[in-house]
């Protein structure tokens, strides 16, 4: 049997691992855009314009949107299946649903036009509607943001033939109820992004950054 020597043997038992390495180093490196393009197609049921997807884990699902033409829909989905298969969780006439959010598993909260809010307690499953004050249920909402389990922001406004409107509203309890921040001449908001509890942008039509 041949001896080794300290070096010899330290040398052989670091190649080893640098080979194993170097493998799994390149191969993850190789890996990555591979894996960024595998895009595969899971339609919702009619081909409704889908304009929302909130996912709570990679197997459970919720997506929103409907129809615009004719006789406008609101429609929204789920899966517990990743995505490859999907539910109605609403299904009815009335303002398109624009934007999702949820404050945990179970709580959340889809925005419309035509006034629309609706709330699930059971992760998307189920919806009912919530009515905003007063003319807030003619305002057409593009994007909901919650900030806390408790407060939550809505965000929209509404086009008409001469001027638009800017539209805030809030709540302060999950949802059930709301007031209105802001509803004023200006530019229809269409997006929003909050920083913190206190501090957000919203964003919309013709350069509009508030």
């Amino acid at each position: 049997m041949t001896r080794l020597t300290y070096s010899q043997y330290k040398k052989k038992n670091t190649q080893v691992p640098l080979r194993i390495f170097l493998f799994i180093l390149l191969a993850s490196i190789f890996s990555i855009p591979v894996a960024a393009q595998q895009w595969y197609n899971s339609p919702v049921s009619h081909g409704r314009n889908i304009y929302a997807v909130y996912p709570h884990s990679r197997t459970n699902i919720v997506a929103a949107g409907g129809s615009e033409s004719n006789d406008s829909l609101q429609d929204i989905f789920y899966s517990y299946t990743g995505g490859m298969i999907w539910d109605f969780g609403n299904h009815t006439g009335g303002g398109y649903i624009r934007s999702l959010d949820f404050a945990d598993s179970l709580n959340g909260l889809a925005v419309g036009y035509a006034g629309k809010i609706l709330k699930s307690v059971d992760g998307g499953a189920s919806w009912s509607r919530i009515f905003p004050p007063g003319a807030m249920n003619q305002r057409n909402f593009t994007t909901v943001h919650y900030t806390n389990p408790q407060t939550v922001f809505a965000f929209g406004g509404r086009n008409y033939t001469n001027d638009t409107l800017q539209t805030i509203i809030k709540s302060t309890d999950g949802g059930d109820t709301w007031n209105t921040i802001r509803d004023v001449n200006g530019m229809w908001l269409k997006g929003a992004f909050f920083l913190d509890g206190n501090n957000a942008f919203a964003v919309g039509n013709k350069g509009t950054i508030i």
